[in-house]
């Protein structure tokens, strides 16, 4: 009955941080139709010469007028443009691809006129599923409307075999966030996040500028798994993290630039559900928009299911810690 009660309350909290009455507790009235929310369906991506198991969609991002979506069983990213082939057609501009076994495409983010692809499984130099992740351009050749291309393949300075760099990504302008979630900087997979920014280093150079770790990691806590970054703000999801819940119950970590010196990312504050519980994997989805983030943990047990899943808000407060409304989503 307590929890029961708390998904009412915080229901409601949510509507009104939100403004959205569309997410409901069980016994309440159903939210509006589909349609009376949102356009109907303008188009369904896929790439006509795939083959099975390519795994098209494992991985999506948009912004404006770019979508790409990741196909990491093919090896490929994929870049499509609102009015190619008409308006509001979304049409297939340019797949880019990667090497075969690097699983090229597991995450995608496109900002601007730039994306970035991950491929946890890349080689580099000898050392196997190190990972990189791939910035993706258009093609500057007035020859070559609506082609892309790799521009730049990204590694850690310090990467080592086994670390999985490229298992999320996320650009935000010129802030790219890249996990390392299998890598053993102190424990065995306890997890990483490099953070690369534009011109550093030379003019339109993405070079890494930050290195993240949670203050208390440990060996497990699967550190990166999730990234996101908005303006100044990055966060880092460790869904493997241990708390008081018991193991696996997650964690997320916030991370803010200027925070311990100019241009430095320090680590402001970490999250955790105020219920979460063991094996609720908090921390295996992020999100940030502004002062606004969201952290999901797929496999929390509610009152009326097991691994039903719930996705907690959280409030970002300037220069303080994090004040939150947690929120289940719940059918």
């Amino acid at each position: 009955m307590k929890l029961k009660s708390v998904i009412i309350t915080l229901s409601l909290v949510l509507a009104g941080l939100l403004g959205s009455t569309a997410l409901v507790s069980p016994g309440a009235a159903s939210p509006p139709p589909v349609g009376a929310l949102f356009a109907s369906q303008l188009a369904k991506l896929s790439d006509p010469y795939g083959w099975p198991k390519d795994y098209f969609g494992a991985a999506v991002s948009v912004d404006g007028d770019l979508a790409v979506v990741g196909a990491y069983g093919a090896g490929k990213a994929y870049v499509f443009d609102r009015n190619q082939g008409g308006a509001d057609q979304w049409g297939q501009v340019w797949p880019v691809g990667g090497a075969s076994n690097e699983d090229f495409g597991q995450s995608v983010s496109v900002s601007g006129n730039l994306a970035v692809a991950g491929a946890p499984e890349a080689t580099v130099g000898a050392n196997l599923g190190q990972g990189a992740a791939y910035l993706l351009a258009p093609s500057p050749d007035p020859d070559q409307p609506g082609v892309w291309w790799s521009i730049n393949k990204l590694t850690a300075a310090d990467g080592v075999e086994g670390d999985g760099l490229g298992n999320a990504v996320q650009l935000d302008g010129d802030t790219l966030v890249i996990g390392a979630n299998l890598a053993s900087p102190a424990g065995y997979r306890q997890g990483t996040a490099y953070v690369f920014a534009r011109n550093q280093g030379g003019a339109d150079n993405w070079g890494q500028v930050k290195k993240l770790t949670a203050s208390d990691g440990a060996e497990g806590d699967l550190f990166g798994s999730s990234v996101a970054v908005s303006g100044d703000v990055i966060l880092v999801g460790a869904y493997g993290a241990t708390g008081a819940g018991g193991p696996a119950q997650g964690a997320a970590y916030v991370f803010a630039h200027n925070q311990g010196g100019t241009d430095n990312w320090g680590q402001l504050d970490k999250l955790t559900a105020s219920d979460g519980a063991l094996m609720d994997e908090f921390g295996a989805g992020v999100a940030l928009d502004g002062d606004t983030a969201l952290v999901g943990a797929w496999l929390a047990d509610l009152p009326y299911g097991l691994d039903m899943g719930a996705a907690y808000v959280y409030r970002l407060i300037a220069n303080a810690h994090p004040a939150y409304v947690p929120v289940l989503m719940a059918p």
